[in-house]
This record gives structure tokens, C-alpha cells and sequence, in this order.
């Protein structure tokens, strides 16, 4: 039987540093963050609170403005224009 590589996907660094950057600093970051329905991307209002890696992925776990609630978000979707949107509590 042949063994199957895990997949991997590539991050782009520069999206990890701004997220790592707003978990240190409790900011929130405006994201465009790419899905199957929306593959364009659409404009997202986070603020990260941890990075985890789980079966070959990356994913911040973050609360979304839009969805008032904390959901995973894979960092390969994220597309390069994520960028700090000020500081403040999640949901103000």
C-alpha cells in the first residue's frame, strides 16, 4: 500500500506576520478572505485570537464582525489585502 503525503497549502508570510502582529497587539484587522461561494473574496472585519495548525493546515481562530461570532479561518484563503482596522473589543 502506498502512503499518501498529507496536503499542504501554501501561506503567504506576510498574512501570518499582520495576523501575529494583531493577536500581540489585540487589534482587529480587516481581511479579504476567499471561500467556495465568494472565490473573488470579500472584505472581512476579524480580530485573531490564536493560529493552529491541524492536518496539514494553518487557521486563526478569530471573532467575525459579520457573523458576530468566533469561527476558524484557513490562511490560505486569506487574500493580500489584510491590513490592522484599530484596536477595540470584538463586537464594538
Amino acid at each position: 500500500i502506498d502512503r499518501l503525503q498529507p496536503l499542504t497549502r501554501r501561506v503567504d508570510p506576510d498574512v501570518v506576520r499582520v495576523i501575529m502582529q494583531a493577536v500581540r497587539e489585540k487589534q482587529r484587522i480587516s481581511v479579504c478572505y476567499r471561500s467556495f461561494s465568494n472565490p473573488d473574496g470579500a472584505e472581512r472585519l476579524i480580530a485573531p485570537h490564536t493560529l493552529v495548525s491541524a492536518a496539514g493546515r494553518w487557521h486563526v481562530r478569530a471573532f467575525c464582525e459579520k457573523g458576530r461570532k468566533f469561527k476558524d479561518f484557513m490562511l490560505h484563503r486569506f487574500g493580500d489585502r489584510q491590513r490592522p482596522a484599530g484596536n477595540g473589543k470584538p463586537g464594538t
